[in-house]
């Protein structure tokens, strides 16, 4: 579960820009109505070991993204590019060499159909509310390796892991309102599902330049290959994903204290299994 939710953290993580210039006092307008710039200090903000700068533009695009060490010296940058029907990154060393390449690819309406992610390669198919995915394996065939089902709203709700034609796991969302994940359900070879992990969240409002369209949050499950994208990047703050009784995931936000602005966080520490992930300072603009 570990390594896709870090791959999930990542792509929803805000970290990184252009030079060593960036000032990290930089203090948000007092009326903030879009994210200009979040920086991601890792693994805390004390005593970090890397720090990442990203800026974004209205369409919330990531247009600058670099990575620091301790002492303020450039490791990398990766590029951003869009278009309709696909988005890709291109990790460059100092020297601007490209060391590293992901790319998603989408439909006409915009959902995942492909996506490679630094080496592994998937490929999904839709078909009335299921998902298949394929992972293109090494000896350079494709494996069936899953099946999403998609409920009445439109949100992904369940998750059936295969190895060859067998059901090696079954995972299932409970959700609040249509909308919010507030369960994880599983079910092994045989046995009814049962309630694993648990979800809870702040009671502040996420801003709607924050949200996400729910073909954007189905998206980021599929890249993920775990429901818990659905919580861990939708669009609640997310506080606690506990697990069989024991803390996953923990979020310690502190929000904006002005009034009508209480849904805008203004840094936020996340803990992984009690261990520091990383901390975030957002900035908010006019």
């Amino acid at each position: 579960m570990k390594k896709h939710f870090l791959v999930a953290f990542t792509a929803l993580s805000v970290l990184a820009s252009c030079s060593d210039s960036d000032t990290e006092n930089m203090s948000p307008n007092e009326s903030p109505v879009t994210l200009q710039k979040t920086i991601t200090y890792f693994p805390a903000l004390e005593n970090f070991e890397t720090r990442n700068v990203k800026y974004y533009d209205s369409n919330m695009h990531i247009v600058a993204d670099s990575t620091y060490d301790a002492s303020g010296n450039f490791i990398s940058r990766n590029v951003h590019t869009y278009n309709t029907s696909n988005y890709t990154i291109d990790k460059k060393d100092p020297e601007g060499t490209i060391i590293a390449s992901a790319a998603e690819e989408y439909d006409t309406q915009g959902r995942l159909i492909a996506f490679f992610n630094y080496g592994d390669h998937y490929e999904y198919t839709y078909e009335d509310n299921t998902v298949s995915v394929d992972y293109y394996d090494p000896a350079g065939a494709f494996i069936n390796i899953g099946v999403f089902m998609i409920n009445n709203d439109g949100n992904i709700e369940s998750h059936s892991e295969l190895t060859g034609d067998i059901i090696s796991n079954a995972t299932a969302l409970q959700f609040s309102g249509n909308t919010k994940p507030v369960a994880l359900m599983a079910q092994g070879i045989t046995g009814p599902m049962e309630q694993i992990g648990t979800f809870t969240y702040y009671s502040n409002s996420m801003p709607a330049m924050l949200q996400k369209s729910t073909v954007q949050i189905n998206n980021e499950v599929l890249k993920a290959l775990k429901l818990e994208s659905s919580a861990l990047l939708g669009n609640y703050f997310l506080q606690d994903f506990t697990v069989a009784g024991n803390p996953y995931y923990h979020s310690d936000i502190v929000f904006n204290p002005v009034s009508g602005m209480e849904g805008y966080p203004q840094n936020q520490t996340v803990s992984i299994q009690g261990q520091p992930f990383c901390y975030i300072d957002y900035f908010f603009q006019n």
